[in-house]
């Protein structure tokens, strides 16, 4: 039965499906041989056709004129090592050449167009010189479903301009295992929230582009399905959730999707109850075709046909792996991505009659009406021109603005004034509250009672503090807890009424310093500012994995369309009188990312000990390095030890000094108890911002930007909890009376 229909009641949020019945596309379908067929179901990565940046002829006619593949993956230099010398990527007109060539030898075969696809997660981040953004997660934290839309919108555009529509974007997966190395690529773990910023996002990638021949891109949603929720919280590892929660909370944002008209979905890496996706009847068929009603193209992950039988064990040869995916699933291409295994075997499985060829028409009916849709069989063969061009990286605005959205503000306070004894009791009254038992207010304070001097004292240090004592029947069952009334009702309740129908709470002064931030420049004349931490100075960091390479830039000179790292906003917002001392603080070094430290150094970590001494505020700058999928995998949600080590050792060494906590990290680290320092008295997360978040950060800590974003996930605080969320009612944890139920049950921890 089909649970949600084709039908689209808001124009505004939809878009035509993808129909596989177009009378042109049948003919076309009816004309093919079956190695043109299976080559349309086949895609692979653009290393098989390309030397360097400019496309190898030879390989092209083998894996066009022999295999005649029907869609190419990837940027030439993703892989690139760090090491390497040269360009970073192929700029929109270099990309717009390599298209071209490749689409000129289709055309002289008699193929149609090679469909090109890229992973375009933060802006066409494979497009050198494009506008890079926020990751997911920080676009998420705006809660802005206009500014998304005008994200996907500029993304789709670049990405265009370098002649590939068809854009790996966005990540619908609910990112409820924080460890997950691809939490970041997320848009946090609310299904509504996840749901309506999806489709915010494919709203503005498929929207009319303004290009000539390619008029439109195609979204891509993923990873179908159930993906970001392994136990060990590891990438591909198995996960086991239950049909409702699947229903009720994973599987919303895809629907969503599909109702908006999405143009594609690719599968996921992972089992899912036992069965892995990519074989999986139910998910792939049951589920995606015939109960959420999606007519569009379905491609696999990478090599995740092959993986049956290499990975996940379920299939004896790579041909039975072949079988088991085509016959069980509806998918429509196989991201093979650098052999032939996928042609071979599916040929050879069509002859000997164990797939049917109405199968293979099946998927190369959706392939075809695919390219219908973006123009590439009205325009087989790409211009190299495009206005389009010179709009590339013309949107760093937008890219700041989504930054300043993003940055929430998770904890701000100020010192207290004096250290006071643990009071008795006192009772705050609004200032409306008359006094009972006959007293004239104006004489009020004089009363005498029991230990009337010592809550006088304790309210008298406060301003705002005006005490009232009060000589009734409190008195009577309380003897030793004066009564003391603030007038302004500000202390902190703690006990119940007396039988006047005064509220009764502790007498704790109700002035504080004011809250830290924000450090108003005005203010900041011929102060010192130490900036310290890793994630400091660094576009890398601030921009995360899926920048220029798969796991991320090598250096801040990568990022060609510009940006600015917190060092470097401050140093030029910062008053001229102001000092800024930057250290290092320490240096993550990461082999892999399991073992990943922050090492310190003895020198930079004394002349960051003796800047502390001498500075009026701290900002240290924790996070992550940049990763992605299973190298990202982690065992010890923990923050580097390097980088605790380092905000202890300042708070210890200069007691005095306030400290501010900046995190750039694309997954919520344990903090391990700094935000209780008492010297840290604010936190704030951007999560990874993108290159120009720097700027952002700097601004919210100067008071020139209001921080506005909130929260997409919840926050851990200790590993024991690690899968307690907003929404998890009955996630209760042990009261303090003997570790059981008999001290009352209440929420389990979280930082934030």
């Amino acid at each position: 039965m089909r649970l949600l229909g084709r039908a689209c009641l808001l124009a505004a949020y939809c878009a035509r499906p993808v129909r596989a019945n177009d009378g042109e596309d049948v003919r076309t379908l009816a004309k093919m041989s079956l190695a043109e067929k299976i080559g349309q179901m086949t895609q692979i990565d653009i290393s098989l056709v390309m030397t360097d940046k400019e496309i190898d002829m030879d390989k092209l006619r083998i894996w066009l004129g022999g295999k005649r593949v029907g869609s190419i993956l990837n940027s030439p230099y993703s892989g690139r090592d760090c090491d390497a010398d040269g360009p970073t990527g192929l700029s929109a007109g270099e990309w717009r050449k390599v298209v071209h060539a490749v689409q000129k030898e289709a055309q002289r075969l008699g193929l149609p167009p090679v469909l090109f696809g890229l992973d375009s997660v933060h802006g066409a981040s494979y497009v050198r010189g494009a506008t890079l953004f926020g990751q997911q997660i920080a676009l998420a934290a705006t809660f802005d479903r206009e500014l998304v839309r005008q994200v996907g919108e500029v993304t789709a555009r670049d990405s265009i301009a370098a002649g590939v529509p068809w854009l790996f974007s966005p990540i619908l997966d609910l990112a409820t295992q924080p460890a997950f190395p691809r939490v970041y690529e997320s848009f946090g773990e609310d299904p509504f929230v996840v749901s309506e910023l999806g489709v915010a996002m494919i709203t503005g990638i498929q929207a009319e582009t303004g290009d000539a021949q390619l008029p439109r891109a195609a979204a891509c949603m993923k990873h179908f399905f159930g993906y970001a929720h392994p136990a060990n919280g590891h990438d591909r590892s198995p996960v086991y959730v239950p049909e409702a929660a699947l229903r009720d909370y994973y599987l919303r944002p895809f629907a969503a999707a599909v109702r908006a008209g999405v143009a594609s979905v690719m599968n996921s890496y992972n089992e899912l109850n036992g069965v892995p996706i990519v074989a999986s009847r139910k998910w792939l068929r049951t589920v995606l075709r015939e109960e959420l009603g999606f007519e569009g193209l379905l491609v696999t992950d990478w090599g995740e046909i092959n993986n049956l039988y290499s990975f996940h064990h379920a299939a004896l040869s790579e041909e039975a792996a072949v079988l088991l995916a085509i016959n069980r699933t509806s998918i429509d291409m196989s991201m093979v991505p650098l052999d032939e295994g996928f042609i071979r075997h599916l040929t050879g499985l069509v002859r000997a009659g164990a797939v049917p060829l109405a199968r293979i028409d099946e998927s190369v009916g959706r392939v075809l009406a695919l390219k219908r849709r973006l123009g590439l069989l009205q325009a087989p063969v790409l211009s190299e021109e495009s206005s389009l061009i010179a709009l590339v990286g013309t949107d760093a605005q937008l890219a700041l603005d989504s930054a300043r959205a993003s940055v929430t503000l998770l904890a701000n306070r100020g010192r207290e004034l004096t250290a006071l004894p643990k009071p008795k009791s006192c009772a705050p009254v609004q200032p409306q509250t008359g006094a009972s038992e006959g007293h004239d207010v104006a004489n009020f304070a004089q009363a005498e009672v029991p230990d009337a001097a010592e809550c006088r004292s304790r309210c008298a240090i406060t301003p705002r503090c005006k005490t009232w004592l009060y000589q009734g029947a409190w008195l009577t069952t309380q003897p030793n807890w004066p009564i003391c009334f603030l007038k302004d009702g500000e202390a902190t309740l703690r006990s119940g009424p007396d039988e006047a129908g005064n509220s009764a709470g502790t007498c704790e002064p109700t002035d504080r310093a004011p809250p830290l931030l924000p450090l108003e420049p005005a203010t900041l004349a011929r102060a010192r500012v130490l900036l310290t931490g890793p994630t400091a100075n660094s576009l890398v960091y601030q921009s995360g994995g899926w920048s220029v390479r798969w796991q991320g830039a090598c250096r801040d000179s990568d990022f060609e369309a510009g940006g600015e790292t917190l060092k470097g906003a401050l140093r030029r917002l910062l008053p001229s009188e102001t000092t800024l001392v930057h250290t290092a603080g320490c240096t993550i070094h990461a082999p892999s990312h399991s073992t990943a430290t922050c090492d310190i150094d003895a020198s930079d970590m004394n002349a960051t000990l003796a800047a502390a001494l001498a500075s009026d505020v701290a900002v240290v700058a924790l996070g992550e390095e940049n990763y992605t999928e299973k190298p990202g995998d982690i065992d010890d949600l923990s923050l580097h030890t390097g980088q605790l080590e380092l905000v202890r050792r300042i708070a210890l060494h200069a007691p005095d000094l306030p400290i501010i906590l900046v995190l750039i990290s694309g997954r919520p680290r344990l903090l391990r108890g700094l935000p209780q320092l008492p010297s840290v008295l604010a936190v704030v997360h951007a999560y990874v911002p993108g290159p120009h978040g720097g700027t952002a950060i700097a601004e919210v800590l100067l008071g020139l930007t209001n921080p506005s974003g909130r929260l997409p996930l919840t926050y851990p605080a200790l590993p024991g909890v690690l899968g307690t969320h907003y929404q998890t009612f009955a996630a209760r944890c042990s009261g303090s009376a003997g570790g059981d139920l008999s001290g009352g049950a209440s929420d389990c921890p979280v930082e934030y």
